[in-house]
């Protein structure tokens, strides 16, 4: 006789309240398992928003110091203008003296 015939001749022959603990504690077990992989898939839904939400902080961060590097950019060529323009004018000076 195969494994599977004479369990299920021993579950047709044995007590119910035996065959009712066997039960209840298989689907407990299950139930168990279940439980733990709702609570990972809940830790790991969880953990993606917080990647997602600091990703896009990192995205603001960098569009904010992309636009204060901008700014700087664009005030030091208006200072470089007026040097230029300070330096003609006293090179204009000078040569006027001489």
């Amino acid at each position: 006789m195969s494994i599977n015939n004479d369990l299920w001749k021993w579950l047709k022959q044995a007590p119910l309240p035996v065959v009712l603990a066997i039960s209840l504690t298989g689907f407990g077990a299950l139930g168990t398992w279940v439980w733990a992989v709702a609570d990972e898939a809940a830790t790991a839904k969880s953990d993606a928003k917080v990647a997602s939400e600091k990703a896009k902080n990192a995205e603001r961060a960098a569009t904010r110091a992309e636009d204060k590097q901008d700014e700087a950019n664009r005030m030091l060529n208006e200072l470089l203008k007026a040097v230029a323009a300070i330096q003609a004018t006293l090179a204009e000076r000078d040569k006027a003296k001489k």
